[in-house]
């Protein structure tokens, strides 16, 4: 088992910023994840991983953009607020592992796919004037698809413990609804879709645990992945 602690890196359409419809706008954040591994054989295993990871949004990029998107009837003297958030997903996902050692030292190779739990961020904005109304809100589709793909290196401190370094590469989706309401006399509603790909490069160091050794697999053998 390993605790992990990381950064992560948006690029593609999720560290865009040049339209709310389908760019993240999202900055750099933080990952942290629980994974594990039963072992096979010597260098086969199956591997688990619970993942939590977070982004912030570009705030003035989304204002900007939000304030140029108001209708021209409620720009000017208007009381505008603004509802931001940032980026949150929890993905649990298993899959293949194959480890190559040698003394101390375990290198590792993972390809994990299953379910992301997506939350977008608000990027949300009100106007009033007198009793009329702008607002554009956002409702998410929060289950989806996602994938991790990396490598790692362990180093064994003793036949407990040891400690990890990682990289790797996460991939799913978000998608959702905006909907403008505008209520000028009547209310006039507009929905449209949002989609965009979810990429993030992640790096990071953890602590392993081994929680026992198999008859066919010694700790002080070289060809232990632990």
């Amino acid at each position: 088992m390993a605790l992990n602690f990381g950064l992560s890196h948006p690029f593609g359409s999720y560290a865009n910023n040049k339209d709310l419809t389908t760019d993240g706008f999202a900055f750099n954040g933080l990952t942290a994840d629980y994974s594990g591994a039963y072992y096979l054989t010597r260098f086969f295993g199956i591997a688990g991983d619970i993942k939590y990871t977070s982004n912030t949004i570009d705030d003035n990029k989304v204002r900007k953009l939000l304030e140029s998107e108001i209708p021209f009837e409620f720009t000017g003297d208007t009381a505008v607020t603004y509802s931001l958030g940032y980026w949150k997903h929890v993905s649990f996902l298993a899959g293949p592992l194959f480890t190559v050692s040698k003394g101390n030292l375990s290198a590792d190779v993972y390809a994990l796919a299953g379910l992301s739990i997506i939350m977008n961020p608000s990027m949300d904005v009100t106007v009033v004037v007198g009793n009329e109304r702008y607002r554009r809100t956002t409702s998410p589709e929060y289950a989806r698809f996602g994938f991790d793909i990396g490598a790692g290196l362990r180093y064994k401190l003793n036949d407990k413990y040891g400690i990890r370094v990682f990289a790797s590469y996460f991939q799913s989706s978000a998608k959702g609804k905006i909907q403008d309401e505008i209520n000028i006399n009547t209310t006039q509603i507009d929905i449209k879709t949002y989609s965009t790909q979810v990429q993030t490069l992640n790096v990071g160091i953890g602590i392993v645990y081994v929680l026992n050794t198999s008859s066919t697999i010694h700790i002080d053998d070289d060809t232990s992945p632990y």
